[in-house]
């Protein structure tokens, strides 16, 4: 069978469906538009911290040095690890905390309590 025999099977129906009248729009719903979209739950107040997940030693010791200004390299060196392993260890800080820099990471581990104050 050819296409055009297949679309020509349908043209009964497509002139069926022109020649019905549409409904027009000005015809009232049946259901309020509330009932289309369901109230949604407020969220949770913005200032309380998520749950506190726990840093290990060398992610909070990488942090405390970041806060007090260290580089990765400084921190390193203190540590006696690599850079690399510096860096290492405060993307994890940062991935358990939930946040996208070593700077926010600080901010969040003071804020959990995760960090004592840093006096250096």
């Amino acid at each position: 069978m050819t296409a055009l025999r297949r679309l020509s099977a349908y043209r009964p129906l497509l002139q069926a469906s022109l020649q019905t009248p549409s409904t027009p729009l000005s015809k009232p719903l049946s259901a309020p538009l509330s009932a289309l979209n369901p109230p949604i739950a407020p969220l949770a107040s913005l200032s309380a911290p998520p749950a506190t997940k726990t840093l290990s030693d060398r992610q909070a010791a990488c942090l405390y040095w970041s806060a007090a200004g260290k580089t990765s390299w400084e921190t390193g060196r203190i540590l006696g690890v690599s850079e690399s392993t510096v860096n290492f260890h405060l993307r994890n800080a940062c991935a358990k905390l939930g946040v996208r820099g070593r700077r926010a990471a600080v901010v969040a581990a003071l804020r959990q309590g995760l960090l004592d104050g840093v006096t250096v």
